[in-house]
């Protein structure tokens, strides 16, 4: 009788202590997101941020999948809520399948237009320019650099500094950065984005021309992570920004896919 009431509170024990291990809360940050256009601020999409651990969780206030980077393990999780199924990958391979995505759709555009009238091939151009698609592979290099301003302000309650973004001297993007953000590893942050947004500005770009994006990116991200951003590059001038920042408790397994949902591939 004692026996068995002894092995009793020793299971139950043991199972709150692995129910306590793999339940681990952590001390995070939620970041509320806003984006709008310029010319249209008064549509906005709204958007959580979580950050803990050099892990980072975006949540869309719609369906959006939902993305998570593990800037410790290099990979990045994005999560399709509606069919329970999630992909994983690296950022180098993901920019290396993307890549291999766009030669074979370039490859279709040029069949398509061989076969189109020369007026509407005119058009089918003309629209293709203007989402900086380049079919041809003809690009030239382009040089990217940044400028690290003196002005500066408070973002969600902290202070960033302004930083601009050239592409071939003309102004492409306005970050306004922190480095305050202590849950993140500037040179991990650098280093993952830096390879992971290469494609950011136009899928388009050609490979060269996204290393040295990715490079000057990198260099920038050292410096802070950008609370609020305008890009100039994408049409009616894109907004990001953080409108608050809460101190949050997370727990580890917020940064993983349900258990529940399926493995698939991209």
């Amino acid at each position: 009788m004692i026996s068995n009431l002894r092995n009793s509170v020793l299971f139950f024990f043991a199972l709150f202590l692995s129910l306590l291990i793999n339940a681990q809360v952590f001390a995070g940050l939620l970041l509320e997101q806003e984006s709008y256009l310029e010319n249209n601020p008064e549509k906005k999409g709204k958007g959580q941020i979580y950050i803990s651990n050099n892990k980072i969780k975006f949540v869309a206030e719609n369906s959006d999948p939902i993305i998570i980077f593990d800037l410790n393990k290099n990979k990045f999780f994005i999560i399709d809520q509606k069919n329970k199924q999630y992909v994983e990958s690296s950022p180098q391979k993901y920019v290396k399948l993307v890549q291999q995505n766009l030669i074979k759709q370039k490859k279709a555009i040029k069949k398509e237009l061989a076969n189109m009238p020369k007026e509407k091939r005119a058009q089918k151009l003309k629209l293709l320019k203007h989402k900086r698609i380049n079919i041809y592979g003809d690009e030239k290099a382009k040089t990217w650099k940044f400028n690290k301003t003196d002005e500066t302000k408070i973002v969600a309650g902290l202070k960033t500094q302004k930083i601009e973004l050239f592409e071939d001297d003309k102004l492409i993007q306005q970050l306004w950065v922190s480095d305050k953000l202590e849950e993140l590893d500037l040179k991990k942050l650098a280093k993952f984005y830096g390879e992971i947004q290469k494609i950011s500005q136009g899928e388009y770009l050609s490979f060269d021309n996204q290393n040295e994006f990715g490079k000057t990116l990198t260099d920038i991200y050292k410096l802070g992570y950008p609370l609020e951003t305008v890009d100039y590059n994408l049409p009616g001038n894109r907004v990001e920004k953080i409108v608050s920042i809460k101190q949050v408790e997370i727990s580890d397994k917020d940064f993983k896919p349900p258990s529940d949902y399926q493995k698939t591939k991209f």
